[in-house]
């Protein structure tokens, strides 16, 4: 008796390691792309800057809508149909004045009369948010704009509407912001945006059955969009289930906590049936679309330290390519290490990359066959921001870098020179 209890309580422990062992390999917490960055270089080896903004074309006097207004509410009363224009005139006027405040009264009152005549569900309201949208981004105003794409997104109603690609765009445009608005860090309930896009994500998912090959690549594209979203709950602090019980934030901040550390828990396995599904379904694609495929298994296993999957997936990428003839995809796609997750702008932290207090940091180092940065030297033009470049040092040790892979077999490359930038120096 005591033997077959004995071995009812092995099986039982030899689960929960297998448990543990699958949900601790995820690369928590993440430090490339969400506390510093790697600066992008132009083919001159020199840093990109933004385009210098054209000069405005001058405006038309306010005047003239103030005109129209009046004429139209001499004609139709205070709530006519009429004043949608002049207002949305009248706010780009003030757009282009630099007059924010004044811009947003005029949008919000075409807003209203929109309401007013064509009713509270009135596509035509549509333009009118995209142009407070703007306004409220362009000031930093993301509790508003958050409030704006809420209401944008029950107006359009992407569950309910026909799979077309306005829907897939419409859908994409909105788990993007989504994701921003997490790793903008300024909302009180931190992960409810991220837990917003993951279930719009799954959703849009779910209601695509891919018929044709523009649905296909419909497909494709939500199953990398829903790749990111694991990328971030797998990349942010690890948390557990129960701490979110005592968090004293309230029952809804609570509920999001919950199901954050349940997908976070998840995610590894998630990730790689999605993508495995995605890579059966396009075995009649174009081999740079299931190469891409495998790739991002690859990306996924690596940085999740499946070294040997991770392997797999970059030979097939290298057979497939080779055999299609595209050499130059296989030298731009693994041609030298790259840092993981590849998707620079995932955290949406590129804007910080020109504020006056970060410094530049030169890093020179090895990445071996296996990804990992070894002998790193750094340095900084100004020795009082040193601290600035230890700080990097650190966090490269841990990063986690997709190998060099071009010749079929991992590759260690040594004295690799980058050039990177902290997103935080407070």
């Amino acid at each position: 008796m005591n033997a077959v209890k004995l071995s009812w309580l092995a099986r039982v422990l030899l689960v929960c390691l297998a448990l543990h062992t699958q949900w601790s390999l995820a690369h928590l917490p993440e430090h490339y792309g969400r506390e510093y960055i790697r600066l992008p270089e132009t083919p001159g080896g020199a840093p990109t800057t933004p385009p210098t903004p054209e000069l405005s074309r001058p405006a038309p006097d306010p005047s003239e809508y103030e005109e129209q207004l009046d004429a139209v509410e001499q004609v139709s009363g205070p709530y006519a149909a009429g004043k949608t224009d002049p207002l949305l005139g009248m706010g780009h006027y003030y757009i282009r004045r630099g007059n924010a405040e004044k811009a947003l009264g005029a949008y919000r009152q075409a807003l209203h009369s929109v309401r007013i005549n064509d009713g509270l569900y009135s596509e035509n309201q549509i333009p009118i948010l995209r142009e407070i949208m703007k306004v409220y981004r362009e000031v930093g105003d993301f509790q508003a704009l958050d409030e704006t794409y809420q209401y944008y997104y029950r107006l359009r109603d992407i569950d309910a509407m026909p799979h077309t690609q306005e829907w897939l765009e419409s859908g994409l445009e909105y788990l993007a912001w989504e994701r921003a608005l997490y790793a903008s860090r300024s909302v009180a309930n931190q992960r409810a945006p991220l837990m917003r896009a993951y279930r719009a994500n799954k959703n849009m998912l779910e209601s695509l059955q891919p018929s044709t090959t523009e649905e296909l690549d419909w497909h494709f594209q939500l199953c990398l969009s829903h790749m990111l979203n694991f990328y971030l709950i797998m990349g942010g602090e690890p948390l557990a289930m129960s701490v979110s019980l005592n968090s004293r934030e309230g029952p809804a901040v609570d509920a999001v906590n919950r199901e954050y550390a349940f997908i976070q828990k998840t995610a590894l396995g998630k990730g790689k049936k999605l993508l495995q599904a995605c890579i059966e379904t396009a075995r009649a694609s174009p081999v740079t679309v299931l190469a891409a495929l495998h790739l991002e298994l690859g990306d996924w296993h690596q940085w999740n330290e499946q070294l040997k999957n991770a392997g797999e997936q970059y030979s097939l990428v290298v057979k497939l390519l080779r055999t299609a003839g595209e050499d130059h995809l296989l030298m731009q796609w693994l041609d030298e290490p790259r840092e993981l997750p590849s998707k620079s702008d995932l955290w949406a932290v590129q804007q910080h990359a020109l504020a006056s207090d970060r410094v530049v940091v030169e890093a020179l180092y090895d990445v071996t066959s296996r990804g990992d940065v070894r002998h790193i030297e750094v340095s900084v033009a100004d020795e009082e921001k040193a601290w600035q470049a230890w700080r990097i040092k650190r966090m490269l040790r841990d990063t986690h870098f997709r190998p060099r892979y071009s010749q079929g077999v991992a590759e260690g490359v040594e004295k690799l020179s980058r050039r990177y930038m902290l997103v935080d120096v407070h």
